[in-house]
């Protein structure tokens, strides 16, 4: 057990007792010496337990548990090599500072986490370990702090006090330190943090060093140096770059102040593993008092081309797809469909099968049992061209190989084209005095463009209002239509009050009788009409029946009645729209009839499957 006081100060009037006891003998002469005494000891008694309570007198019982601390230790790059052999050196001293009482572990951290000493140890043998981990054991391009918290949460015995010793210079540029310190406190684990010195400033260094981790042969790919000088002024050196002992490049620069980038293109065209190695040299000694972090390694591995089947089922018809595979270094081997391997080590030799309109009759159950294996159990890849040969009578349907596409492959003759009206499409122009000028101008030019994607199995009709409807160009079918559409619309005027109702009414018996598989309204206003508001709520309900779909653009930002309007898109399942830039109404126009031709050309596929 352990006693502790928490404001020491106050054990200072102790001091006092003597003077108490003084006075309390000289107070008490007419009474006898043992009521004296008694009194003399419960009065002082009740003074320690004041003076206890004002020092804060506690104690705490010694835990019994074992005492578990981890060593979590920055590998990445960002730490100097200086300043790794200063963290060496306080773990070697806080080691044995401790005692063998504190059972230790060590984890290392970069871009991910290793614990290094798998259980805890009474005393770490540094000199083994390091040793054992000459060679990085982790990447080190980023620094990852939470991968080591959770490592080291992950060794600790449940029943311990435990404990972190964090050694970093905190640059997290991966990961999240904060979230991970947090849960280690709700799992009673402690953190210490210790930074190594601060880099000294007349300091030039490799800072990174990127090369990809794997690449293919023949791919051209960039060697990239990035040299770092914390000097307050530049200084002059070189780089150079190896491939092994081949010189790739060299440079004489000189150092700017911060970051300097060296950048190489290479192409390899071996397999296997190659080793680039990155230099520096500084002129001036006085700028660079550390030479150890002047140079830096790396791997690449290098592996062979992808390898691609081709097989070409359309006869003397160009094939451009392994050309543009070959301008991606990826081999390619073309062949006929009488060349279709039949065995599997055939296709093992190749990452991917490519079926250019390749012909059922061209394989047999056997060749396509086996490139399902090769498929599904060997994982390669399987791409198939539609064409006249794939969806021939007779084709795939039912086979293996239609087995692994996400679509079913029906053959046969072609479906017949749908005779039957797809989409009736009416626009409301209001021609107010409202919609003088650029606004006339643009909601013309929107009518033009909307008749330019439409079919020759749509319908459609222009009408235009102001106090009064006008039916500017009749429901009709689109090539009729065009052949008045212009005439039609240059006689159109701005001018006079604006009355939304008629308008609307006309377009619902218009439509209504069409056979159309879909009917929709776009109504071009501001909304403010001189109808009674209730009046609309009987056409809506029509509309709405009837599945005629209107949308509304509200033109303008001021005095526009977009309650109204808004109301009217909503309860017939249209879209509301509000544009301030004319220009853009062309374009929006197109955006909303878009959603229903493809509504329309659903209902159409669903009707021809029925």
């Amino acid at each position: 057990m352990e006693y502790q006081f928490t404001n020491t100060e106050y054990l200072k009037l102790l001091y006092l007792l003597p003077l108490f006891w003084a006075l309390s003998i000289l107070g008490y002469r007419r009474v006898s010496i043992i009521r004296t005494v008694l009194s003399i000891l419960l009065r002082s008694f009740v003074y320690l337990l004041i003076v206890l309570v004002l020092a804060g007198f506690g104690w705490e019982e010694k835990s019994k548990q074992e005492i578990n601390a981890v060593f979590l230790m920055d590998m990445s790059d960002s730490i100097t090599q200086e300043n790794k052999e200063w963290m060496w050196d306080y773990v070697k001293d806080t080691n044995g500072n401790m005692g063998k009482k504190i059972k230790k572990g060590l984890v290392f951290f970069g871009s991910e986490s290793k614990i290094i000493t798998p259980t805890f140890e009474e005393d770490l043998n540094l000199k083994k370990v390091r040793k054992n981990n000459a060679e990085l054991p982790i990447a080190s391009d980023r620094t990852d702090i939470s991968s080591g918290i959770i490592a080291s949460l992950s060794m600790m015995p449940e029943d311990s006090s435990k404990m972190v010793i964090l050694l970093s210079d905190g640059n997290e540029n991966f990961g999240d330190a904060l979230r991970a310190a947090r849960l280690a406190a709700d799992n009673d684990i402690r953190i210490f943090t210790v930074a190594p010195p601060a880099r000294k400033k007349n300091e030039i260094f490799v800072k990174k060093f990127n090369v990809p981790k794997d690449v293919t042969e023949g791919e051209t790919f960039n060697v990239q140096v990035i040299v770092e000088n914390k000097n307050e002024m530049a200084s002059k050196g070189s780089v150079t770059i190896h491939r092994e002992d081949i010189l790739l490049k060299e440079w004489k620069t000189e150092f700017k102040r911060g970051t300097n980038v060296f950048e190489v293109p290479y192409k390899e065209e071996r397999k296997g593993f190659a080793k680039f190695i990155a230099n520096i040299n500084v002129t001036d000694s006085n700028s660079d008092s550390d030479v150890t972090n002047n140079n830096k390694f790396s791997f690449v591995n290098i592996t062979g081309k992808a390898r691609i089947l081709f097989i070409k089922g359309s006869g003397n018809k160009k094939a451009f797809i392994p050309e543009a595979l070959k301008d991606r270094t990826i081999a390619v081997d073309e062949k006929d469909p009488a060349q279709i391997p039949r065995t599997l080590e055939e296709y093992l030799v190749y990452d991917c099968l490519i079926f250019s309109n390749v012909s059922s009759a061209s394989l047999d159950d056997q060749q396509m049992g086996l490139i399902n294996t090769y498929v599904k159990d060997f994982g390669g890849g399987f791409v198939m061209t539609s064409g006249d040969n794939v969806f021939a009578k007779n084709g795939y349907t039912n086979t293996g190989i239609e087995e692994m596409l996400p679509v079913k492959i029906i053959g046969g003759a072609p479906p017949k084209e749908e005779k039957g009206t797809r989409l009736s499409i009416i626009l409301i122009i209001d021609k107010s005095g409202s919609m003088l000028g650029k606004k006339m101008l643009f909601a013309k030019k929107a009518s033009i463009e909307l008749v330019k994607q439409l079919t020759k199995n749509d319908q459609f009709g222009i009408v235009a209002f102001d106090t009064s409807p006008h039916v500017v160009l009749k429901l009709q079918p689109i090539e009729e239509g065009k052949r008045d559409l212009i005439r039609k619309l240059s006689s159109l005027r701005a001018d006079g009050g604006t009355d939304i109702f008629p308008a609307l009414d006309i377009a619902y018996d218009q439509l209504v009788q069409t056979n159309a598989k879909a009917n929709h309204v776009i109504l071009l206003s501001d909304g403010n009409t001189r109808s009674i508001y209730y009046h609309y709520g009987t056409l809506i309900s029509k509309l709405k029946q009837a599945n005629i779909t209107v949308s509304t653009i509200a033109l303008g930002q001021w005095l526009v009645n977009t309650k109204l309007l808004q109301d009217i898109a909503d309860k017939t399942n249209g879209r509301f729209y509000q544009i301030t830039d004319i220009i853009k109404l062309p374009r929006l126009i197109i955006q909303d009839s878009e959603k229903f031709i493809s509504q329309a050309d659903f209902m159409k596929h669903i009707f021809s499957r029925s």
